[in-house]
């Protein structure tokens, strides 16, 4: 699905924050999902990620919680995507929460019936999640997905989430619900609506009922405006009415607006009309804008006003502005119009210049400034200046950054913002300043910012000096190596060479490779010479490889996990070594997969017999069977077949029924469309027939 360009914009601004590293991966860990999508989808300048080199990333991602939402992330782009790697990285999270947002992002992108099978490995692993809400959420995106012989188990899921959670629990029953075959709905729904009613107290229904509104067919609707009007306690009326209220049928409308008219507390009153407004006419709206006129709170009836107003029309809903304006200052009430003024996009010019010089008489610097901030982007262009000139009127150093950061926006005064920068004592607020701005400075500007955040001595300092990296002029990257050389912390260096290497030439690289060399553990030591390797000379980088090989050849503990930290940056002629590597990997079954996995695509035709030969050698059948999997589209014709008919017989003959069921699932994609049937009909009936839930 194309994105909207509001979120290719977002996705620009934070690709540039990333700063333009990623011709090759440089496997920072703190690549956010989103990110790491747009790399493999839209990529920078310097180039795209591979989908071989975000799974190969998304493998060594020590957060779970994150490898799954990366795992969604990519499946929501129009990719081609690598189906039985991804789920086997979905298989291998612990936490049945993340295992489930992972399966039912990857089903979501699937063939219908491949899909099935994975569909309903989601729904098992979601019965096992604990938290009610989270179980809840999870059978509301799986559901729509069962067959239908299925549902009647999900209606029972559903009922069975933990008791403490009675609106999570009542919007996966109404999903599941409406789900149900036409003709059973009716009867579903009145015993549903029966058991809440019987079940809960007033103020948990009202919850319960709202929850399931968006739901339900409008004859149920009715019941739920039936037992709102029997309602004594007015408190539980305007929260079962802020419910149901996108979903009110028209003629139901003037008797609850006849009920509001008789409510006694202002507050609750308040809340019910705003949700009436839509539905209204333009008579009714009248009889609303009488209640709001003889409100007592001042508090709830500007509360009111703010909601009408857009339902009023031409000099009426000028004056109601001019009214509301008057009213929220008059009242001294500063810190109300500061935190929540007129949606100034609604105002006409004229209405933007009065809310704007009433903001200029507050008496409170800290919500004049909260304001202007505000009010700011919707002035007119030639009152931009006046808006300065308060700003710098504003006796705090931060408030008056923050609300020239929003002029300048509308028009570059970034000498100005820098200026006050240089004020503000508080470096962690100055730091995050720099961060906002840094991507609209000129390289003079630039010059600037790197003082001020050179000047700085909080832990995030190397964070606001990356943001600004890209735009530094090139005398200024052996300042910056010196800078990485002084951080005490290894993986603070790592994480510095990684984001100066791009920008480095051939003198800094050297000195950036001596850096490298001083970190103590291997893994950081390899880490940051194979960020920097990618960016020397062609003619260098064989031998520059060599000596990080070398660096993970004199360090047998970790070795797989390092060899594959590399694995993106290597060439081909590098293969036969790391062939050798995989070969003394003696027992580890799951390295020697995944790594066989990212090395194919980068063997030579030559390589390839080497490469079966180890593979054949690992003990585990499930890796075995992938790892002929991802082999064989490399192979030639005759000789893919055979490989993979080597693979499905081993998968046949599994015993265990969680080995078998995934590995036919991984192996079917490989397959001719006119075979991948027969194989997934195996894998469903393997899975369907378990007793002991091994999907879960």
């Amino acid at each position: 699905m194309p994105a909207a360009p509001a979120d290719l914009d977002r996705l620009t601004q934070d690709i540039r924050a990333l700063r333009p590293a990623h011709a090759h991966p440089d496997m920072r860990t703190h690549l956010t999902p989103a990110l790491l999508a747009a790399l493999v989808a839209v990529g920078t300048p310097e180039g795209r990620w591979s989908l071989a080199d975000a799974l190969a990333y998304l493998r060594r991602m020590p957060d779970e919680e994150q490898r799954a939402a990366s795992i969604q992330a990519l499946a929501r782009r129009d990719l081609p995507h690598d189906i039985p790697a991804l789920l086997d990285i979905a298989h291998h999270l612990q936490q049945a929460e993340h295992r489930t947002t992972a399966l039912i992002a990857i089903a979501a992108c699937q063939p219908a019936e491949a899909a099935q099978i994975t569909w309903y490995a989601a729904f098992r692993t979601a019965r096992q999640i604990e938290d009610g809400e989270t179980q809840a959420s999870a059978l509301i995106a799986i559901v729509p997905h069962l067959r239908p012989e299925l549902l009647r188990e999900a209606l029972e899921a559903a009922y069975q989430i933990e008791p403490n959670n009675e609106c999570s629990q009542a919007k996966a029953m109404a999903v599941v619900i409406n789900c149900m075959p036409a003709e059973q709905q009716p009867q579903l729904w009145e015993e549903t609506l029966d058991q809440m009613q019987a079940k809960h107290e007033e103020s948990y229904l009202a919850c319960v009922l709202s929850a399931m509104a968006p739901y339900m067919p409008p004859a149920q609707i009715g019941f739920v405006i039936d037992r709102a009007l029997r309602c004594t306690d007015e408190e539980v009326f305007a929260d079962m009415l802020e419910g149901i209220g996108p979903y009110l049928p028209i003629e139901r409308v003037s008797g609850l607006l006849a009920m509001a008219e008789t409510m006694e507390d202002e507050f609750f009153c308040e809340r019910v009309l705003r949700e009436l407004l839509p539905h209204l006419s333009k008579q009714e709206i009248g009889r609303v804008f009488t209640i709001e006129q003889r409100m007592v709170d001042r508090g709830w009836q500007i509360q009111l006003r703010k909601a009408i107003l857009p339902y009023l029309e031409g000099e009426q809903q000028q004056a109601a502005w001019v009214q509301l304006l008057d009213d929220t200052l008059g009242d001294n009430n500063e810190w109300g119009f500061a935190r929540n003024p007129p949606a100034m996009g609604l105002l006409p010019p004229t209405m933007v210049a009065e809310a704007f010089k009433a903001t200029l008489g507050m008496s409170s610097d800290l919500f004049r400034a909260q304001a202007l901030a505000q009010i700011a982007p919707h002035l007119p262009a030639h009152m931009l200046g006046e808006a300065i000139e308060a700003a710098q009127g504003i006796e705090s150093h931060t408030e008056r950054a923050q609300v020239l950061v929003s002029i300048a926006t509308r028009a570059a005064f970034w000498d100005d913002i820098l200026d006050t920068l240089a004020d503000i004592e508080n470096l962690s607020e100055r730091e995050e300043i720099i961060e906002q701005i840094a991507p609209y400075l000129d390289q003079r500007q630039v010059d600037r910012a790197l003082d001020l955040a050179q000047k700085a001595r909080t832990e995030n300092r190397w964070e606001v000096l990356l943001t600004i990296l890209p735009q530094l002029a090139a005398d200024h990257l052996g300042i910056a190596l010196a800078l990485a050389r002084s951080f005490p912390n290894d993986p603070q260096r790592v994480e510095a060479l990684q984001s100066i290497s791009p920008h480095l030439d051939e003198q800094h690289l050297d000195d950036a490779f001596e850096i490298a060399y001083t970190m103590e553990h291997t893994s950081n030591r390899v880490r940051a010479l194979s960020a920097i390797v990618v960016h020397f000379p062609a003619e260098q980088q064989i031998k520059r490889w060599h000596e990080v090989l070398a660096e993970i050849q004199v360090s047998p503990a970790g070795q797989s996990s390092l060899l594959q930290d590399i694995l993106p940056y290597l060439q081909s002629e590098h293969m036969p070594t790391v062939l050798q590597f995989i070969e003394e990997m003696q027992g580890e079954n799951e390295p020697i997969a995944s790594t066989i996995q990212a090395i194919t695509p980068s063997l030579r035709p030559e390589q390839l017999d080497h490469a079966l030969d180890v593979v054949r050698r690992i003990e585990s059948e499930w890796h075995r069977t992938r790892a002929l999997a991802y082999l064989s589209p490399r192979l030639p014709d005759e000789q893919r077949f055979v490989v993979l008919d080597e693979a499905l017989s081993i998968a046949y003959g599994m015993s265990n029924d969680f080995v078998r069921t995934t590995s036919l699932l991984a192996l079917a994609h490989f397959f001719p469309s006119a075979q991948q049937g027969s194989i997934l009909r195996e894998a469903l009936h393997s899975a369907l027939s378990d007793q002991n839930n091994i999907l879960d």
